[in-house]
């Protein structure tokens, strides 16, 4: 055999024995749509308040959105988290589960407040309508949960950022 015809057939041989082939070896989590500066957050780093700088895209203070408290708050309950977010009007408490991923599933139907509102007003617009903060919808319909830097960073199951919020 020839030297040429003997590399290449040894290059074969520890290819085919690379750990990516060893059906024994753990497959890494899911490669994920988050940044590279993203993280998993843990339960401990969840708890506290937090207040959004972002929904849906769209940046604003949205601590004085109605002059109310606008914000969001996490805490233990088992191995569950016990959340509760408000909008400036309503508030809507739930519970979720958190992966060592990062996964981020509720765990059974929210309670949320149904107190009719004859106004949102946003201080500096004069509107009597103007659009409610979807603060509640961030974490409701988020599948994922992520640190970035000190930001909280929910993400949606496409991995759409839907929320970011900060400590309070």
């Amino acid at each position: 055999m020839r030297p040429t015809a003997v590399a290449l057939a040894a290059c074969l041989m520890l290819s085919a024995c690379s750990h990516a082939s060893d059906p024994g070896r753990a497959e890494s989590p899911r490669p994920s749509a988050s940044r590279s500066a993203d993280r998993v957050a843990t339960a401990s780093e969840l708890i506290g308040a937090w207040h959004p700088v972002e929904l849906f895209g769209k940046r604003e203070d949205w601590r004085t959105f109605t002059g109310k408290r606008l914000g969001a708050s996490f805490s233990r309950r088992d191995a569950d988290i016990a959340w509760s977010a408000a909008d400036g009007c309503n508030s809507t408490s739930g519970t979720a589960l958190l992966s060592t991923f990062g996964d981020w599933a509720q765990a059974g139907p929210a309670v949320t407040t149904l107190v009719a509102c004859l106004t949102t007003l946003k201080p500096g617009t004069g509107s009597a309508f103007a659009e409610t903060p979807q603060n509640v919808d961030a974490i409701a319909q988020a599948s994922q949960v992520r640190l970035r830097d000190d930001q909280l960073v929910f993400s949606d199951a496409t991995g759409d950022v839907i929320g970011i919020y900060e400590r309070a």
